[in-house]
């Protein structure tokens, strides 16, 4: 069981660190949801990308941000992480990834499938709330350890 934590958190830096070398510049906001024993958990990470590509983050917020990423490789049910972004030139987007237990890894989502995650909860012929909002595709991450 240890060594499953250690693997999960291991896995968890890797992908939180191949994340920040896709993201690009902007002020991002960083969720990742899931349920443990049945109980949703979350946890948040805000960080600043400049041009140059100098990632600026609260460490001890991106410490419980990998735990719960790794915390969501562990259970026996996929999670969410949403990066919305506001770009340089004030544009605002939104991507996301599957937290898969499976691979133990961020699957990325279609701009499609990122839309309906938004709207899950809302009544069909809602309009949206955010018209400004670009739903984007997210990428695949580089797999491994990423400096």
């Amino acid at each position: 069981m240890v060594s499953d934590i250690a693997e999960a958190l291991d896995r968890a830096e890797n992908a939180f660190f191949a994340l920040l070398s896709v993201i690009g510049a902007g002020e991002h906001t960083l969720t990742v949801t899931g349920r443990l024993a049945d109980r949703p958990h979350a946890a948040r990470v805000w960080l600043s990308v400049d041009g140059a590509g100098f990632v600026s983050y609260e460490a001890s917020a991106a410490l419980g941000f990998c735990v719960e990423i790794g915390a969501g490789f562990l259970d026996d049910r996929p999670g969410a992480l949403i990066a919305r972004t506001v770009s340089p030139d004030g544009e605002e987007s939104v991507r996301a990834w599957l937290v898969d237990p499976g691979s133990q890894w961020l699957i990325p989502r279609t701009a499609d499938q990122v839309r309906d995650g938004y709207r899950f909860s809302m009544p069909e012929d809602t309009p949206d709330p955010e018209p400004h909002l670009i739903y984007r595709a997210a990428v695949d991450l580089p797999f491994g350890r990423v400096s």
